[in-house]
């Protein structure tokens, strides 16, 4: 949807991050909130209208369809709205004809279907094997305070990239292969790093002997990727060794 792609892009994430992450960050609606909120609003215009206007003829046509033991979804427009109002339990509210009635259910019917995908897109984030960490730091779907203090578009940005980017970094380096862990790649750094004194790099390797040595299996990219890296920063930080990661 254009309006994710909006956010993706203004936040510089990833484009293959998830739509429910997406929405949970930024506190966008499902766009079937709004869909549902048009074609109910339409429903009560054409309740209104005279029998010899067309819409209502239609209208009137599709809803006796709906009935019909081989209506068709796909092409009964009515039926796809009533299917989206039993969803939530507002299926009585189809027949409303009455303007003042359609403005007190309006809001309780946008309220449901709110809350309705807010909690799909919640347990979809708690079950995402994309970022497993992200539940942990998410509000899910009360709001992120740090987008709304008055801070530059930058900061926020470094802000938003820095919740999303556990489990990207190694992936990117090649330290993490889906949820291998490259230990010879890792190895390479850390020579690279500290080829210029000899002890600090036998430290350092001692320490990455010591994580490999450890098991990672049954977890995901992010989560190897975020156990690899606290195994290798504790043993830096007891050998005293800069940690580079």
């Amino acid at each position: 949807m254009v309006s994710l792609r909006y956010f993706k892009c203004l936040y510089h994430w990833a484009r293959n991050t998830p739509n429910h992450l997406v929405r949970l960050e930024t506190g966008y609606n499902h766009i079937e909130v709004e869909i549902v909120k048009r074609m109910f609003l339409w429903l009560n215009k054409v309740n209104n209208m005279p029998d010899y206007r067309l819409p209502r003829i239609c209208m009137e046509r599709l809803r006796a369809l709906d009935k019909w033991p081989d209506n068709k979804v796909y092409y009964n427009w009515f039926t796809q709205l009533k299917e989206k109002l039993v969803v939530v339990g507002m299926r009585e509210y189809m027949d409303i004809n009455n303007r003042c009635a359609v403005k007190r259910v309006l809001g309780n019917l946008i309220e449901k279907f709110s809350n309705h995908h807010v909690s799909r897109d919640v347990e979809a984030a708690i079950n995402s094997r994309y970022n497993s960490f992200y539940r942990n730091i998410s509000t899910l779907g009360l709001g992120e305070q740090y987008l709304e203090i008055p801070n530059s578009l930058s900061k926020r940005r470094i802000i938003s990239q820095l919740r999303k980017v556990l489990g990207c970094y190694a992936g990117k380096m090649a330290f993490v292969d889906d949820t291998r862990i490259n230990w010879d790649k890792v190895r390479l750094a850390a020579k690279k790093h500290h080829e210029n004194v000899k002890e600090v790099m036998d430290k350092s390797l001692k320490v990455l002997d010591e994580c490999e040595k450890k098991s990672y299996e049954g977890l995901s990219h992010n989560e190897a990727s975020y156990v690899v890296a606290k195994c290798i920063k504790d043993g830096y930080v007891q050998e005293n060794i800069k940690w580079f990661f």
